[in-house]
C-alpha cells in the first residue's frame, strides 16, 4: 500500500482517498476511531472497537455491565484522544 496524504473536510472530518478505502475495506461515511500509541496512529471501525470493549469487560467477570458503563468508557477514551 503506497503512502498518500489525507485531507481534512469542511466539517473537520478526515477524508481518506478512495483507493485506500477500497484496499482496507472502509465504506464511505463509516465511523472510525483513531487511537494514538506513541508516534503510531491506529484506526479502528467504531463498531469493532465497542464490541471488543464489551467482550473484554465481560471476560473480566463484570456480568452486570450496564450500557452507561460502555458509554462512559467510550467518552473517556474520546477525551484522551483529543488531548
Amino acid at each position: 500500500m503506497d503512502l498518500e496524504s489525507v485531507t481534512v473536510g469542511e466539517r473537520g472530518q478526515v477524508v481518506i482517498p478512495q483507493r485506500f478505502r477500497e484496499e482496507i475495506g472502509i465504506n464511505p461515511r463509516e465511523k472510525m476511531m483513531a487511537i494514538r500509541i506513541d508516534s503510531l496512529v491506529v484506526y479502528k471501525k467504531m463498531e469493532d472497537f465497542l464490541t471488543e470493549s464489551l467482550i473484554k469487560t465481560l471476560q473480566k467477570g463484570l456480568g452486570d455491565l450496564k450500557f452507561e458503563d460502555i458509554e462512559s468508557s467510550r467518552d473517556e477514551l474520546s477525551k484522551e484522544m483529543i488531548r
